[in-house]
């Protein structure tokens, strides 16, 4: 398996190859709920949410990359889908990072405002960037922020790539 070693490259990879098969385990869990309207087997554990960032921001860590991380505010009780986005957010934009820029460090940071939830994932860049080619992990995220009426921002000065999102929380239309 990759990412069994020191060197880097192969840590990013084994970190590529997590996100890879979680998502498709979500993926199968969602279709197995959809198939059958009745299910009477064991329940999947759930979802991962903002409150396993832990975990997740660990894995980044022990893939070479170091992390800070920032939570600003009460959390309130999130709708686990909105949660679920909020994390995979994170999970996308810190993959990123191991794939395209494994020599820097990242920062996360959740504010919990009233009526908001936003989360910023930032990295310096190696080279300078003036324009952000929007992949198909962007256009994810983008599409899973949008489900829940919120905005994604990418933005690169630079010397900087930072990814935002902004969700509408609480009693925010």
């Amino acid at each position: 398996l990759a990412g069994n070693g020191s060197d880097p490259a192969a840590r990013a990879l084994g970190v590529i190859e997590r996100t890879g098969r979680q998502a498709l385990t979500e993926m199968r869990r969602m279709l197995t709920v959809l198939r059958d309207p009745e299910p009477s087997g064991p329940q999947p554990p759930p979802q991962p949410g903002l409150g396993d960032l832990g975990d997740l921001i660990g894995r980044t860590r022990a893939a070479g990359v170091p992390v800070t991380f920032e939570r600003n505010g009460t959390a309130p009780d999130l709708p686990p889908g909105l949660d679920l986005a909020a994390y995979r957010v994170v999970q996308e934009a810190l993959t990123n990072v191991v794939k395209h820029a494994p020599t820097t460090t990242a920062t996360v940071v959740v504010d919990h405002t009233p009526g908001a939830l936003c989360v910023q994932i930032s990295n310096p860049t190696p080279d300078p960037v003036a324009h952000v080619e929007f992949g198909q992990g962007l256009r994810g995220m983008a599409e899973r922020v949008a489900l829940y009426d919120g905005i994604l921002e990418t933005e690169a000065d630079g010397s900087t790539f930072r990814v935002t999102a902004r969700f509408p929380v609480g009693d925010q239309p």
